[in-house]
C-alpha cells in the first residue's frame, strides 16, 4: 500500500506491504517533504484555494493541455 498525504502526522508518504491481517511499514518521508504540499502549491498557482481547490484541480486536470510542462521541468530543481 502506497499512502501520499499533504502533511498527515508527521509522515507524508509512506509504503506498506499487507500479509494477511497485518501491514508492515516498508519506509516513509516526513514533512516538508510532501507530494502532496507540492500538488498543493500548483493548486495555488492555477487560482484555486489551497486546502479546499485541490479536486478541482484534480478534475479539470484530464481537460487540460501540458503546456507549461517543459517550464515546470526546466525550473524543478532551481
Amino acid at each position: 500500500m502506497l499512502c501520499l498525504d499533504g502533511v498527515g502526522e508527521w509522515a507524508t508518504s509512506s509504503a506498506w506491504v499487507g500479509e494477511g491481517t497485518r501491514l508492515q511499514p516498508m519506509w516513509e518521508l516526513h514533512f516538508p517533504h510532501s507530494l502532496g504540499l507540492l500538488y498543493s502549491a500548483f493548486t495555488y498557482y492555477t487560482g484555486f484555494k489551497v486546502n479546499s481547490g485541490e479536486y478541482k484541480m484534480m478534475g479539470l486536470a484530464p481537460y487540460g493541455e501540458p503546456r507549461y510542462a517543459d517550464v515546470i521541468r526546466q525550473h524543478w530543481w532551481t
